[in-house]
């Protein structure tokens, strides 16, 4: 594999090793093992990515790419609500080293998407990545409209079916931030809050553009499997009249 490419592999790992040690430091310090599963399924799911393109698989690529710049923006996005919310408290108790390292899984993740952008041996696999994930954005701005329009409903049910439907279809993006510790209720209620309201749910106003980034994000492997589907089709229709003939 080119340099440019691992050197983005290693920069992707940088983010779930990130997340296995703080993991393992809440656990230990506060003797609670189960500590040790937050954010688990991600950071495994980012290491086989990284371990993947390092050795040059195609759809290592294709996660890595989107990976890496959606998990960065919803990071800074993030880090923007709270900031909005919170102002300087924020930082209140931390030292300069925790500020510092606090942003280095987004440097790394930027780097990575910088790196793997650039690669002129995966030109292809990058336009239909790319592709992919804006068709899933755009379906997720709409789906973020409709919910304006419609809205969600209480989470205790009793809600029109749309309501029900447009809940529903924010739930990939819950689960990854769920897994990034962003997500839900008394826990972390930036996001996704425990105060209800009978339009929006649980889901707060100043969130929003952390949710669509994290839906749309979510959506990106159901669409993956449509296109591949869209794909076959086309060729087995191709090929028919070429049997023919």
């Amino acid at each position: 594999m080119p340099p440019p490419i691992r050197l983005a592999a290693g920069l992707l790992l940088v983010y779930p090793a990130l997340i296995l040690v703080v993991n393992v430091r809440a656990a230990v310090l506060g003797r609670t093992p189960h500590y040790l599963l937050e954010g688990l399924l991600l950071a495994l799911f980012l290491i086989a990515v990284g371990v993947y393109l390092w050795r040059g698989r195609r759809w290592a690529y294709a996660a890595a790419l989107v990976c890496s710049a959606a998990l960065a923006a919803i990071l800074v996005l993030y880090e923007a609500v709270v900031w909005r919310l919170a102002g300087d408290e924020m930082w209140e108790g931390w030292t300069r080293a925790e500020q510092v390292l606090h942003f280095v899984p987004v440097a790394a993740l930027l780097a990575a998407f910088a790196l793997l952008v650039r690669e002129p041996d995966f030109g292809a696999a990058r336009r239909r990545t790319l592709g992919v994930w804006a068709a899933a954005f755009a379906v997720e701005l709409v789906l973020m409209a409709l919910i304006a329009r419609f809205g969600v409903g209480s989470p205790f049910g009793g809600n029109p079916w749309f309501q029900d439907v447009l809940s529903f279809s924010q739930v990939p993006g819950e689960m990854i931030l769920t897994q990034m510790g962003m997500c839900c209720g008394y826990a972390n209620h930036t996001i996704i809050s425990d105060w209800f309201t009978p339009h929006w749910g649980g889901i707060t106003r100043d969130g929003i553009p952390v949710l669509v980034t994290a839906n749309a994000l979510g959506l990106v492997p159901l669409f993956s499997l449509i296109r591949a589907a869209l794909a076959r089709r086309s060729r087995a229709r191709g090929a028919a009249p070429a049997v023919a003939a």
